[in-house]
């Protein structure tokens, strides 16, 4: 019942993380409104049972949670138009890595932002009438794979020194975003369920430690994407970054 009506509370806040619409000033609202809530329900719960304040504030950390994540997403979103509405950057992007079809012509990001949604909807398509589960993991899979290939790009463009290096970065954090929220979209559709309830899913275990079908895809795709942005600095400054690496988990 919590993650329900938090879910419209997500829907009537965000109607479209990548609107262009959404101000500063409602965007510090809505953080401030988030940051706030663990606090004030805390005083509003007090005296309850143990077990019912677990199951409150669980959910409305999550709700917290995802506000952040979708006001952040909004952010990128209007930095990445900035970028792709002026062709001279664009074009700088294009000479500095012209294997990367990104500037033979020039795209909204609307028009990307349907590229990857098309992206998504191929890959998870074979799999619309297996169980969730296994569609959960082919998800995680791909997040996976996304994360490694996109690092690969940002690497190359590392070591060349590429003047459009900031453009390529900005853009890739607003892709990685994106991507897992499309990706948390279609589990929340196939489950018939909200999609701030299926980020809180937790799995089967296995070998004493959980992974999630699907509430542990933010973890599981932040931990992917740091390991391959370490392996890329390690590549190019020739550090040993295993203390590096053995911190990455700590938050998740």
């Amino acid at each position: 019942m919590d993650f329900a009506f938090y879910q419209v509370v997500v829907d009537v806040l965000i109607p479209d993380v990548l609107s262009s619409n959404m101000s500063g000033a409602l965007t510090l609202q809505i953080r401030n409104f988030a940051k706030s809530l663990e606090i004030q329900l805390k005083k509003a719960m007090q005296g309850a049972p143990d077990v019912i304040q677990k199951k409150k504030l669980f959910a409305v950390r999550t709700l917290a949670q995802t506000l952040r994540r979708y006001t952040s997403l909004n952010h990128l979103a209007s930095a990445a138009r900035g970028v792709l509405q002026k062709p001279d950057q664009i074009q700088q992007m294009f000479q500095d890595f012209n294997r990367v079809d990104i500037a033979n012509k020039q795209k909204s990001l609307e028009q990307w932002a349907e590229w990857m949604e098309a992206v998504v909807d191929q890959v998870l398509a074979k799999y619309h009438d297996k169980p969730y589960n296994v569609l959960a993991d082919v998800s995680k899979q791909f997040l996976k794979n996304w994360s490694f290939y996109s690092s690969m790009i940002i690497r190359d463009l590392t070591l060349r020194s590429a003047q459009s290096f900031g453009s390529f970065h900005l853009i890739r954090l607003l892709f990685d975003e994106y991507l897992l929220y499309l990706v948390e979209l279609r589990l929340a559709k196939a489950s018939n369920k909200p999609v701030i309830s299926v980020m809180t899913q937790q799995g089967k275990k296995k070998s004493g430690k959980t992974y999630g079908s699907s509430g542990s895809f933010y973890c599981v795709f932040k931990r992917s994407t740091k390991v391959w942005a370490v392996a890329a600095r390690a590549s190019r400054n020739s550090l040993n970054s295993v203390r590096e690496q053995k911190n990455l988990f700590k938050n998740c």
